[in-house]
């Protein structure tokens, strides 16, 4: 890939679709077919962080190469009411994931004093970090938040 790289962060969440803990397929047809399926009470989380060319995100209408560099899949802890709640909790998890690997590639780039140089609004600029979901809610809320920066700034600007 080269040294022109961003990473995409893809993460998504499944409401109630886990008892929390690993079950046989036995256990878990009889949780299916006997009508106790409200024992699943837990949500599953997953992201996949991987590394394309800088600028390949904005391409629509052909495959774009990228190399996987982590992902995970867990049960959600926590018991949440709602997809968005579900969605929220993945896209945390995922961000975490995402910026670790991102100031693990600066460092491999840059060495590790780079990394007390950079301020938190820098990394963009350095190894951007694309955040991707298919929750319509979780786009919402973004486009919400960036309304209200802006009303924010032109306020006080």
């Amino acid at each position: 890939m080269g040294e022109n790289v961003e990473l995409v962060v893809f993460h998504d969440a499944s409401l109630f679709n886990t008892v929390g803990v690993e079950i046989d397929e036995q256990e878990a047809d009889d949780i299916l077919l006997n009508g106790t399926e409200r024992k699943l009470v837990y949500s599953q989380k997953g992201a996949v962080i991987g590394l394309i060319r800088r600028g390949d995100i904005e391409v629509a209408g052909r495959d774009v190469p990228m190399n996987v560099l982590d992902w995970k899949s867990t049960t959600n802890k926590k018991v949440v009411e709602s997809s968005p709640s579900a969605e929220t909790h993945s896209a945390i998890m995922a961000h975490g994931l995402g910026r670790f690997l991102q100031a693990l590639i600066t460092e491999a780039k840059f060495g590790q004093d780079f990394l007390t140089i950079v301020d938190e609004d820098e990394w963009q600029d350095v190894i951007p970090m694309n955040m991707i979901t298919d929750s319509l809610t979780v786009n919402l809320y973004v486009i919400m938040l960036r309304g209200m920066a802006n009303m924010l700034v032109t306020r006080v600007g």
